[in-house]
């Protein structure tokens, strides 16, 4: 019941683009920013039963920061799904 109830609120990038039901059983987003901070959190389940979990939770950034994350964050996010290598090399550096 929980789930379900989580699941209608997070899942709306399935219901906004139908193209997306092609590629995921499920895919969740919530986003958050105030002031410096922007904040995200993702999940995706593909048919073939593979799943992505990402947060991210940026803070103290610059105006420019702000800006930069902002205009390429969904390319970003998109790549850090959909391509594994890409998103272990993110692992790699952000473990270092």
């Amino acid at each position: 019941m929980a789930t379900e109830t989580v699941r209608d609120l997070l899942e709306w990038p399935l219901e906004v683009n139908e193209e997306n039901k092609k590629f995921f059983v499920h895919l969740g987003s919530k986003e958050g920013s105030m002031g410096f901070i922007l904040n995200n959190a993702i999940y995706i389940e593909k048919h073939e039963g593979n799943k992505v979990e990402s947060v991210l939770l940026m803070d103290d950034l610059s105006m420019w920061q702000m800006i930069i994350i902002s205009n390429n964050f969904s390319s970003f996010e998109a790549k850090l799904i959909l391509d594994e290598d890409y998103r272990l090399k993110v692992q790699k550096e952000l473990f270092k």
